[in-house]
């Protein structure tokens, strides 16, 4: 079993690249947890393509997700309820929806590029995951979403992603324990069925008939410290 690097200079793209000297399926350990790699483009089109029905997904990562997303697309893989999430879905991947959402999109990623200072060094990787979250949110719900939703839903699923990779890789027991990190967690993956609503809310309050959005007002969200 190899351990991935550790250390501010582990990088995961040479790692996982080493990985094909080692063979065509190797066993690698993330912390106490043993998980498998596919190096080769044969066996990885027979898991994912040809023999998919016989490698069916699932296991701890997606048993966190479910925990924040629901059984929804991304954590019922197969099956019945799958292919009822998939319908329930297509209308969104539809030539006419995504054409109606493109120009936001790209109009997001540019706001959201444009408000980095100029000549400044900058993280990619929180950058990337910045342009992302935000064009997702636009994807979603559209442009309309209000500056404090959208801030917070960012802010916030950076935190519940590796609040979820923790529950992976830690022994089950410990995730059970009341630590305070398990409780934060906990308080992390309930707060976007909050946001969720408001989104929902807001949404339908700024195109409703005579809204002060509808008669082009600017409106905003100002979320309460105890909500």
């Amino acid at each position: 079993m190899i351990p991935p690097p550790r250390g501010a200079n582990a990088y995961p793209l040479p790692f996982i690249t080493s990985l094909r000297a080692h063979g065509r399926a190797v066993r690698i350990r993330i912390g106490p947890t043993p998980a498998y790699v596919v190096t080769d483009p044969a066996p990885t089109r027979q898991v994912l393509v040809t023999d998919a029905a016989a490698f069916p997904k699932g296991g701890r990562y997606y048993d966190a997700l479910r925990v924040l997303l629901g059984d929804g697309v991304a954590t019922v893989t197969d099956g019945d309820t799958h292919l009822r999430n998939r319908r329930l879905m297509q209308p969104m991947f539809s030539k006419a929806h995504i054409a109606g959402r493109g120009n936001a999109m790209i109009d997001q990623v540019r706001t959201t590029v444009g408000a980095w200072p100029a000549a400044e060094p900058r993280d990619m990787f929180a950058g990337m995951n910045e342009i992302t979250l935000a064009t997702f949110l636009v994807a979603v719900f559209g442009a309309d979403l209000s500056a404090g939703l959208e801030g917070e839903f960012t802010a916030l699923m950076p935190e519940i992603m590796m609040g979820t990779i923790r529950q992976v890789v830690l022994p089950p027991w410990t995730t059970r324990l009341p630590l305070p990190a398990n409780r934060a967690h906990a308080e992390r993956v309930a707060r976007p069925r909050t946001l969720i609503d408001r989104a929902i809310d807001h949404h339908a309050d700024v195109t409703a008939p005579g809204s002060a959005a509808a008669a082009g007002v600017s409106v905003e969200f100002h979320p309460h410290p105890n909500d």
